[in-house]
């Protein structure tokens, strides 16, 4: 996707790595005309001489400051400290992360053992009393409420100063934060910090608000690593988080990590998931997911050098299909449909969003019916109404034709993989095998038996 980039400020070294990131995600040209999207780089306000073209289409401002606004613009604003977004368009996003870094994860607090020191961390900021009123009574109550039922809690009362600062720098509150279940944030100034910060922590965010957007609310479902409530109830708060299970509070800690780590832990997640999210709004299809060649296992073939015959008689108690040569299995069917029907599926449960998968194998099946009619069978396997033998012959039944493909994952057991390897022979429906031979201290021998399709050693 072509992207034009500009700024308007001194950039700062976020900035920097968010340009750097951004040049790497996307095709940069020199021509605003040329361009899909214009990205303008800022931590301040734009001044009032700058004119955006075409009145803000096709522009994405990325603000690194505090929040601001560009009157009569339809420019899409990507800020990190904005509690409520004028329009639906804009994204409410961390923005100071570090750069990626493969080893990152060894940081990250484990996610078990399931227990922590405090079951609740509650920050009040000092602008809580806009989020709840009644808050003083409240807490007063959850506190009596922890003490008879022995739970731990810890309140981080923020509201004495006017900065904040009475909270302890970052690193405190991180640690706080790495020592609780749940994370209560009264918050709105810098909740997406805090959020972050949370989610980095392992700590599950509670936020005390139902409407206030979180990071790409439209497309990750936030209800699977957090949870979310009105101020009015939060006396009952302390009763329903005891009511979860614990694999439900370990199932919300290891979705909030997925999400931290795909779409908000570092620069390259961020650029990311923000290009993949506007890339849905466009209708623009992701580029091809990038295929790593494997390793041969056999100097530079994949092949062994010496095949073997097989003398094991085929199985006659029962048909399993006819013999056939390779059928490749259609590609790329779902470049659009991707933004639709499988987005929900890309971004919250396989967490690659901005790829163009080959294959996707949650795909939609087609009416048990369908096959059964001219104008929907083609690319099944031929079915005669009423012949069990027909129908024995049809795989996967309501699934176009297809085959399989198996993988054998070894290590010592060189004859228990070659009877494996026997056991294939003439198999229906079989398309290749994959041998993944882990020893690495050892070689392995150089005769194996011959398939009636192609063996593959990596």
């Amino acid at each position: 996707m072509p992207l034009y980039i500009t700024n308007y400020t001194q950039l700062s070294l976020p900035m920097t790595s968010f340009i750097e990131e951004l040049s790497s995600q996307g095709i940069i040209v020199d021509d605003m005309k040329d361009a899909c999207l214009s990205f303008i780089i800022t931590n301040s306000p734009l001044s009032s001489s700058t004119k955006l073209p075409d009145s803000g289409r096709n522009t994405v401002i990325v603000n690194f400051g505090e929040p601001f606004r560009v009157a009569d613009s339809f420019a899409i604003m990507v800020q990190q400290s904005d509690g409520h977004l004028v329009k639906p368009i804009d994204f409410n996003v961390f923005l100071d992360v570090s750069e990626y870094d493969a080893s990152t994860w060894k940081s990250l607090p484990n996610l078990l053992p399931y227990s922590r020191k405090f079951l609740l961390s509650v920050l009040v900021a000092p602008e809580a009393k806009e989020i709840a009123p009644l808050l003083p009574s409240d807490l007063s109550r959850l506190n009596t409420s922890a003490v008879l039922s022995g739970d731990n809690i810890k309140l981080l009362n923020c509201s004495s100063s006017v900065d904040g600062s009475s909270c302890g720098d970052e690193a405190q509150i991180e640690g706080l934060m790495r020592n609780s279940t749940f994370c209560v944030l009264f918050c709105l100034k810098n909740y997406i910090r805090f959020f972050w910060m949370s989610l980095r922590a392992g700590c599950i965010p509670v936020m005390p608000f139902v409407d206030t957007p979180l990071p790409f609310q439209d497309h990750i479902d936030w209800r699977l690593a957090s949870i979310r409530f009105h101020p009015a109830r939060f006396p009952e708060l302390h009763f329903v988080i005891r009511s979860l299970e614990m694999a439900e509070v370990l199932e919300l800690r290891r979705m909030g990590r997925f999400f931290f780590e795909r779409y908000l832990g570092d620069q390259r997640a961020v650029v990311r998931a923000l290009l993949a999210s506007l890339r849905e709004r466009l209708g623009i299809p992701s580029p091809a997911e990038a295929v790593a060649k494997a390793v041969p296992l056999f100097n530079n073939s994949f092949t062994a050098p010496i095949l073997t015959p097989i003398n094991v008689p085929p199985l006659d108690d029962e048909y399993l299909g006819p013999l056939e040569g390779a059928v490749d299995s259609a590609s790329y069917l779902h470049n659009f449909s991707s933004f639709s029907m499988y987005s929900y599926h890309s971004w919250n449960i396989i967490g690659q969003p901005g790829m163009s998968l080959e294959f996707l194998a949650q795909s939609v099946d087609p009416p048990t019916e369908s096959e059964f009619y001219p104008d929907s069978n083609i690319g099944f396997r031929p079915i005669e109404p009423g012949s069990g033998v027909e129908f024995s012959k049809a795989l996967g039944g309501n699934r176009a034709r297809e085959q399989f493909t198996v993988v054998l994952l070894t290590y010592n057991r060189d004859a228990v993989l070659a009877t494996s390897l026997e056991r294939l022979h003439r198999l229906p429906y079989l398309n290749k095998v994959i041998v993944v031979w882990n020893n690495i201290a050892r070689e392995p021998m150089g005769a194996w038996p011959r398939l009636h399709v192609p063996v593959e050693y990596v």
